[in-house]
């Protein structure tokens, strides 16, 4: 689990390769984003300094730079 820099979002990541993304105020899940690393278990996620982009790690041996507003990634999927 990583919150972002205002505090305003944390993400979590899971062994079933989903990333989400919540509210850090309302406790709510406002993004999902499904096999984000091939199907495999995500390890772990730290937001960008400016809360925009995820980084996340998978057992896929790939890292990923997510957009949280698109939940495109680069590499793209």
């Amino acid at each position: 689990v990583d919150y972002s820099p205002t505090g305003s979002l944390y993400a979590s990541c899971s062994y079933d390769g989903a990333i989400k993304v919540w509210d850090g105020v309302s406790s709510r899940c406002i993004n999902t984003i499904q096999n984000s690393h091939n199907g495999r278990a995500v390890d772990t996620v730290k937001f960008s300094k400016n809360g925009k982009y995820l980084l996340s790690s998978g057992r896929d041996c790939t890292a990923k730079l997510w957009e949280i507003s698109s939940g495109m990634s680069w590499p793209e999927n």
